[in-house]
């Protein structure tokens, strides 16, 4: 018998040996427990994600997660739908289990209110389902010689690191309340921190400057969080030192600008790469509240867009760089007309800086990430 339904907690250890098969199977060995234990850690009581599943004589044969976060972007927040875990078995591939999977994901994330879902997959493969590739992060490669040249002198002895499974409750709150102060942040559930902050077997630290805590870090460099910028070639140093680095690579938001400008000044090389595909489900919304933030983080230039997106059609409007975005019933003649793939890649790809659009001006493409702890 076949079935397609929404897993239960009880198909939790079915699930776990599923995924750990299938990926085992065309990757190196893995461990779902260990490395996403926001989802299959023995005190997870609701699996931290939907699954949708296909069963054939109450055997799994196909799974897709989905697990739904809140991120803060400036004033405003926006729901991600995280796809994950798409995983079919190797006897079952051809049958279409994982389209019929993706296409209730999406319709249950749209019936849910989510605005954008992201994954990482093979671009066609989910393009298919509306996905795009999106995203733009600054990576820096820092080595030895960079810092042996530039901060030959600097003393980093006063900074000391402490693992996260060994911190206080004072110590988490202090880690919460300075990735919060972020203008971008997710909204995490502090129940569930120590799990987020094992996700893909990192390893999460606090920083320490002489007495005070000053951060924390994630996977060195993947999310290091200070309560004091300038205090950041300290901790670099420090991370090189104690971990034996001898060189790294550092991904860099968008809306870091103070931190890219003193890694562009002493790094080897830098680069720019996607970070996600995505599936706009909601374009109003995401939009809004991205333009706005864009706005808080960069100086936008006036002009009016009418653009119309599939069937939808919307107004952008930028004046004395203030940013509104208004939903109208009609296009008229003047309107640029975008598929939904078309509309990605110009909103939010690499496409727009390489291809530039001088009818979108510098407002493309709008920030976005997800930060590595969330991902899924």
């Amino acid at each position: 018998m076949l079935e397609y339904l929404t897993a239960t907690l009880d198909d939790k250890e079915d699930i776990v040996d599923f995924i750990n098969y299938v990926f085992s199977q065309s990757r190196k060995p893995h461990d779902f427990r260990s490395l996403m234990p926001k989802s299959y850690a023995d005190d997870v009581t609701d699996l931290g994600a939907t699954h949708y599943l296909v069963k054939k004589d109450n055997k799994i044969k196909a799974v897709v997660a989905n697990r739904i976060i809140d991120i803060v972007a400036g004033k405003g927040t926006l729901k991600f739908g995280l796809i994950g875990n798409v995983a079919v078995h190797p006897y079952s591939r051809g049958e279409g289990y994982m389209k019929k999977l993706m296409q209730a994901a999406i319709s249950d994330a749209k019936d849910n209110g989510v605005d954008i879902l992201v994954l990482a997959g093979q671009r066609q493969r989910y393009g298919y389902f509306g996905f795009e590739n999106a995203g733009a992060a600054l990576h820096f490669i820092v080595s030895k010689d960079n810092l042996r040249h530039c901060f030959s002198e600097l003393n980093c002895s006063d900074i000391t690191f402490k693992p996260l499974t060994e911190a206080n409750n004072d110590e988490i709150n202090t880690a919460i309340a300075l990735y919060e102060k972020r203008p971008y942040h997710t909204l995490r559930n502090r129940d569930e921190y120590h799990n987020i902050m094992r996700t893909w077997n990192a390893e999460c630290r606090i920083i320490y400057k002489k007495d005070k805590m000053i951060g924390y870090s994630y996977s060195a460099f993947s999310e290091l969080i200070l309560e004091d910028e300038s205090d950041f070639p300290l901790v670099l140093k420090a991370l090189f030192e104690q971990d034996n680095l001898c060189e790294v690579d550092i991904p860099v938001a968008q809306f870091e600008k103070e931190r890219a400008s003193f890694l562009a000044s002493i790094c080897e090389n830098s680069n720019i790469q996607p970070l996600e595909m995505i599936n706009v489900l909601c374009w109003e919304n995401a939009l809004k509240v991205l333009f706005d933030f864009k706005a808080k983080v960069s100086t936008l230039l006036d002009g009016d867009l009418e653009v119309q997106i599939d069937s939808e059609v919307f107004v952008i409007s930028v004046k004395e760089g203030t940013p509104t975005v208004e939903k109208l019933d009609t296009a008229s003649k003047s309107a640029i007309r975008l598929t939904h793939s078309e509309a990605a890649q110009k909103f939010f790809s690499l496409n727009s800086l390489l291809l530039a659009d001088e009818r979108f001006k510098n407002w493309v493409p709008l920030p976005f990430l997800i930060d590595a702890p969330d991902s899924y």
